[in-house]
């Protein structure tokens, strides 16, 4: 009796994923003044042939991953993440994906974050590879701007 109570106690436990390759650093993303998303630094920095000729390499060598750049809103008061471009289990869902960059970027927990993809905020439910398909830019890669804002106010004043 009393380990059944114990089990419906337990919380359910989410080990942080393993299985990215973190390898390169790009400066932050921006936004117009309508709040459009202006071209991302890592489009700035490299021609589209070698986005695309990269994209390309990585999905034949890593065919059940997502080629996936992360850059963070300009304006945003959010940590920088360490690193921008990722390799994404197709299977992951775009929730588990945002637990990630929480993780990655040290984000307390009175702050949220917001992905944007396409101008678009995508469901917490949907998986990687159904957003890939659809929203995936010409160069082969997947864009996601991260934002934040404090939601419970400045804690040192209460």
């Amino acid at each position: 009796m009393k380990e059944d109570k114990k089990k419906a106690k337990a919380k359910p436990s989410f080990t942080q994923p393993s299985f990215f390759i973190f390898f390169l650093s790009i400066d932050d993303h921006s936004f117009t003044k309508k709040g459009k998303m202006a071209k991302s630094s890592f489009k700035q920095e490299h021609d589209l042939e070698k986005r695309r000729a990269e994209a390309a390499r990585i999905r034949e060598k890593y065919s059940d991953r997502i080629p996936v750049i992360v850059e963070k809103a300009e304006k945003s008061d959010i940590p920088n993440i360490d690193k921008k471009k990722y390799l994404v289990p197709a299977d992951l869902t775009v929730g588990q994906f945002v637990y990630v960059i929480r993780k990655r970027i040290k984000l307390s927990a009175e702050n949220a974050i917001f992905i944007f993809i396409d101008n678009a905020l995508p469901p917490t439910g949907a998986i990687m590879s159904a957003i890939y398909d659809e929203k995936k830019d010409e160069d082969g890669f997947l864009y996601v701007t991260y934002s934040g804002e404090n939601t419970f106010g400045d804690l040192d004043e209460l």
